[in-house]
C-alpha cells in the first residue's frame, strides 16, 4: 500500500470523493466484496479517506470477516457499516478497534425475520448507530417490495426505539447527533 498508487492527483480526489463548497459524498466501499483486488481497491479508498479527513461508508455484504480484516489492518478513522449484517459478536470485536465504528440500520430493522439485527439494535449503544434508506431497496415493512425513500426513515427510529425500550424523541435525537458526528456535518446546515 505504502508504494502502490495507481491512481493521479486528480483521480485521487475525484473518484472517491466528491468536495465542492465543503460539502462532500463518501464513497460507498466494498459492495459485494469477493476477491484480493478488491482488498487492494478498497485498502487504498481506505487510505485516501484518512488523507482527507474524511468517514467511509462499507457494504460489506457477505464479506463481515473480510472486512474486519482489512479495517483491522488500514485504521480508519470513521467507517459506517452500511446495512450492517454483522454479528453482536463481530461488533464488539469491531468496537476494540482505534477507529470510530457506526452501524447503519435500514428498513431490515422491522422485517419480523431479521432476528440477527434485532440483537444488534438492543445490545449495541445507539451511540453507534445511523439510519439509512439503501433507496432504492430495503424499504420498511409497510412499504416492502417498493421503492425506498428518506420518507420512511421514521418507520426506523421507531423501531429502533421499540426494540431499546426508548423514547422515539430520545431516539432521534441521539441518531441525529451520530450523524452531525460521523459526516462532521455544521449544526448550521439544518
Amino acid at each position: 500500500l505504502d508504494t502502490y498508487d495507481p491512481m493521479t492527483e486528480k483521480e485521487r480526489q475525484e473518484f472517491y470523493v466528491l468536495k465542492t463548497n465543503d460539502s462532500f459524498r463518501p464513497n460507498e466501499c466494498f459492495e459485494d466484496f469477493n476477491s484480493v483486488a478488491m482488498s487492494v481497491t478498497e485498502s487504498l479508498a481506505i487510505e485516501l479517506a484518512k488523507e482527507l479527513s474524511l468517514p467511509i461508508v462499507i457494504h460489506a455484504r457477505d464479506a463481515d470477516f473480510d472486512t474486519f480484516d482489512i479495517i483491522r489492518k488500514t485504521k480508519p478513522r470513521r467507517i459506517d457499516l452500511h446495512c450492517c449484517s454483522a454479528s453482536v459478536e463481530l461488533l464488539r470485536e469491531y468496537r476494540k478497534l482505534d477507529t470510530e465504528v457506526y452501524i447503519g440500520i435500514g428498513g431490515v430493522s422491522t422485517f419480523k425475520n431479521a432476528k440477527t439485527l434485532f440483537k444488534v439494535i438492543e445490545e449495541m449503544p445507539l451511540e453507534m448507530m445511523l439510519t439509512e434508506t439503501d433507496c432504492p431497496y430495503l424499504a420498511p415493512a409497510p412499504f416492502r417490495g417498493e421503492r425506498n425513500d428518506p420518507s420512511y426513515l421514521p418507520y426506523i427510529v421507531r423501531r429502533i426505539a421499540e426494540i431499546k425500550g426508548l423514547e422515539v424523541e430520545e431516539v432521534a435525537a441521539c441518531l441525529y447527533e451520530n450523524a452531525v458526528r460521523f459526516y462532521g456535518l455544521s449544526r448550521e446546515v439544518f
